[in-house]
């Protein structure tokens, strides 16, 4: 009895095999070369990303380049400050918000300061507040409520009236432009409001399915710790004696916050009060 013959696979699927293989390799990276952002990128690469309407993940790529050129005092930077201030115009707050930062690593130029001083009126809250920080780093003190507000719970409040439908509970924590609630106006329509930055829900102050009036109180959420110790850094510099009793709040240990908010908290309290008293004119 003969044993069946074995069929050796052609050329030609060694060939498609080679293909196949050399396609697991080449789709993985093609997607890591698109997506991180510590690539460096060629001169040519960044003019056109930061003028790409509508590729954001390319445009966010460009800013994160850009500041770090801007970090080593490259000086031929500036031919595409242009380009920066555009993209802080951009409809997609993130690209905003990072351009925000961005700005903020050049404190000597004064185009970029008067575009960061336009975007303490942005309508996002997290905008307007890196832009905030951003201007302390030119000396400014013009986004000073915006670090105050940083050290305060945020409230959300009915944007409609209707009934409520609760997406969230305290202690969760949500994403800027999550949704945490719903309301079903009286004729039907739903209203979805979101949270404005990321943090944690701290209370909730309404029942689900209850009926709401325009303005009521919803949802409060916690300060979150990188965002408090940036402002407290911020406000070393720019505080005035009426923030004390905000930052003292953080001066003795908060409830899931380290040390070092409270440390860096008695530390601005005292620059605050060191700082001289300016003579009133006469």
């Amino acid at each position: 009895m003969t044993e069946p013959r074995r069929h050796r696979p052609g050329p030609l699927a060694f060939v498609l095999l080679a293909i196949l293989a050399f396609l697991f390799i080449l789709v993985p990276f093609l997607f890591w070369r698109q997506t991180w952002f510590g690539r460096p990128l060629t001169d040519p690469e960044l003019t056109r990303y930061l003028e790409a309407p509508g590729l954001d993940r390319r445009t966010q790529h460009a800013l994160v380049q850009l500041s770090e050129r801007m970090v080593s005092r490259d000086a031929s930077v500036r031919q595409w400050y242009p380009g920066l201030i555009r993209a802080a115009g951009s409809p997609d707050p993130a690209i905003r918000n990072l351009a925000a930062w961005t700005m903020g690593q050049d404190p000597y130029s004064s185009v970029l300061h008067e575009a960061l001083r336009s975007l303490l009126n942005d309508p996002d809250l997290q905008v307007r507040r890196n832009a905030a920080l951003s201007l302390v780093r030119f000396g400014d003190a013009a986004g000073h409520a915006e670090l105050v507000a940083v050290l305060r719970p945020v409230e959300i409040r009915a944007a409609k009236g209707g009934i409520l439908r609760l997406l969230v509970r305290p202690g969760q924590a949500v994403g800027a432009g999550t949704r945490v609630v719903t309301i079903k106006e009286n004729g039907g329509r739903e209203q979805h409001q979101t949270a404005p930055l990321h943090a944690k829900v701290a209370a909730v102050h309404v029942q689900d399915g209850v009926r709401l009036q325009p303005g009521d109180r919803l949802i409060t959420l916690a300060p979150q710790e990188e965002d408090v110790w940036e402002a407290l850094r911020a406000l070393y510099f720019v505080g005035n004696a009426d923030d004390i009793e905000d930052i003292e709040h953080y001066s003795h240990g908060v409830s899931d916050m380290p040390e070092r908010i409270a440390r860096q908290a008695r530390l601005t309290t005292a620059a605050i009060r060191n700082r001289p008293v300016p003579s009133s004119s006469r």
